[in-house]
């Protein structure tokens, strides 16, 4: 069997490594050109073996049996070209058999409730792998990294790309997060990215829909210092629901105390609602994690002090004027960036924005507006990749500019 990958990206190197593991020889499909990669990076994949076939064409699948498709990938071109593929969390999970896994997903806060989730188990004394879309850190790594990995659990955030493409995976508990609206520009309507969600509700043994479990009373007050705002809180319930779903399964006890012990332990993401410090009075918070309105809509009810709020980017098909209330009612002054920028004013009070060229101007701006006692959040409830390579990297700009503005 020779496999085919396509792209270098995060998902596309992982797969590359553990194909390698397993002994394959991989062929990369690489829409750039040689000349946008590290030469040495290059170089050193042919070394292993890794056929790399950049600016490629139609005919130049007819080399690898199947195609492995990651994260970010439709299968529709594949498909139309009865080209074999299988998506990359099919392929992880036909390793996992006789595993427990479970898919979490949802429009907005899958990652903040897989990770409640990794560290609730972990406290159970259960060894928990947690992959996904989440990236790779101390406590996640790419969901393809599970084929190696020895566990008692497997937890995978799964976006609706992943689902979509997905046919086989029969995971032991499905918890979808929420429905709203998202990756417009990428499905071809929103029943279909709806129903990418869905259909795993039929594969799965357990399933916990949106609002169908109860939401925890006498949260430590810890977590909700730590972990502001009523979404917050929901990820948490239905992390703990997902925990209680398995000890049942498994005739598992909870402790008393394990969500006590659990929330001292839990990670803050970075760049959710990120405290950057205070300028003339003012605190600064970095949610560029944002990609969503959902996400905004949530940070905005995280406080109750005036907000500058800095947002835009690329909407993704989806409209500002689905949050236009909250936006009123909590935002005193706007400032948006970014390709849409124009489209997103127009769920602002005109009098109360400012349409900026990039992000320096933005800060600027918003630190000329705000008053002592006010908040500046710079969330941008959209996609990054207009002005920037992804969320991350708008999160450092964004930190290294308020220090820049804080000497």
């Amino acid at each position: 069997m020779r496999y085919g990958i396509v792209g270098l990206g995060i998902s596309g190197k992982a797969l590359v490594d553990i194909l390698l593991k397993l002994g394959h020889k991989p062929v990369v499909f690489e829409l750039k050109s040689r000349k946008s990669f590290k030469q040495e990076e290059i170089e050193k994949l042919e070394k292993e073996g890794v056929e790399l076939i950049f600016n490629y064409q139609l005919d130049d699948f007819k080399k690898v049996d199947l195609v492995i498709l990651s994260s970010g990938i439709k299968h529709d071109f594949f498909k139309q070209n009865k080209i074999k593929f299988i998506s990359e969390l099919d392929f992880v999970c036909s390793f996992l058999e006789d595993k427990d896994y479970i898919f979490i997903t949802g429009t907005k806060g899958k990652g903040t409730t897989a990770i409640f989730t990794k560290f609730l188990f972990d406290e159970l004394g259960l060894k928990t792998f947690l992959g996904g879309n989440i990236g790779e850190s101390e406590y996640s790594k790419p969901a393809v990294y599970a084929i190696f990995e020895s566990a008692d659990i497997y937890l995978f955030e799964t976006s609706s790309f992943q689902l979509r493409s997905s046919f086989q995976a029969k995971p032991l508990i499905y918890a979808i997060v929420n429905l709203g609206i998202d990756h417009l520009d990428r499905h071809n309507s929103l029943e279909d990215y709806w129903q990418s969600k869905l259909k795993f509700l039929e594969k799965a043994k357990y399933w916990i829909k949106p609002n169908e479990f109860e939401i925890l009373k006498n949260v430590p007050e810890e977590f909700k210092n730590n972990f502001p705002g009523e979404h917050n809180l929901y990820d948490l319930s239905l992390a703990y629901r997902i925990l209680e779903v398995y000890a049942k399964e498994k005739n598992l006890e909870i402790p008393e105390d394990l969500l006590a012990k659990a929330v001292k332990k839990f990670p803050r993401q970075k760049f959710v609602l990120q405290y950057e410090g205070e300028i003339n009075g003012v605190k600064i918070y970095n949610d560029s994690k944002s990609t969503h309105y959902l996400s905004l809509k949530a940070s905005l009810n995280s406080f109750n002090q005036p907000v500058i709020l800095i947002c835009g980017g690329l909407t993704k098909g989806f409209d500002f004027s689905e949050i236009e209330d909250v936006i009123k009612k909590k935002v005193k002054y706007g400032i948006i960036i970014g390709r849409d920028k124009e489209k997103i004013a127009e769920s602002f009070d005109k009098s109360r924005i400012f349409l900026a060229e990039n992000l320096e101007e933005a800060i600027n701006k918003a630190l000329e507006v705000s008053q002592s006692g006010d908040v500046i959040l710079f969330s941008p409830g959209c996609a990054s990749f207009d002005m920037f390579q992804n969320a991350t990297e708008r999160g450092e700009i964004f930190s290294e500019l308020i220090k820049k503005f804080a000497k």
